[in-house]
């Protein structure tokens, strides 16, 4: 039973991808021409996969119930995602947050330590 709903979760978060493809690059894939463009078509696939973890993970209910101290468990379970899908969302939420993170301490060291430069 729950491999059969492991593979419907699949399935719904491939269409989200697909449909994340069309509505962010319907009519540009005049620009898209393999193998010459391998930057191009990796950027896509982030943003397609990037789309669908919104789709079913938005970040800010992800941080409120982390915040709220839930499990990973509690949160897959929540959020009805496969395995591999949470998996994968952890990981940019994670990356997201340490660029973020990194981006406002340059930030905060420009202007502690400018000296009006």
């Amino acid at each position: 039973m729950r491999d059969s709903i492991e593979d419907a979760r699949q399935v719904y978060e491939l269409l989200a991808h697909a449909l994340g493809h069309y509505l962010l690059h319907a009519g540009n894939q005049i620009e898209f021409v393999l193998p010459t463009n391998m930057l191009l078509a990796d950027q896509w696939e982030r943003q397609a996969w990037d789309f669908a973890f919104e789709l079913f993970m938005p970040a800010n209910l992800v941080a409120a119930r982390l915040l709220d101290g839930w499990s990973d468990a509690d949160l897959q379970e929540d959020f009805e995602v496969s395995d591999e899908f949470f998996r994968r969302r952890m990981e940019t939420l994670r990356r997201d947050r340490a660029m973020q993170s990194s981006s406002n301490r340059r930030e905060y060291a420009r202007n502690e330590y400018s000296d009006g430069w």
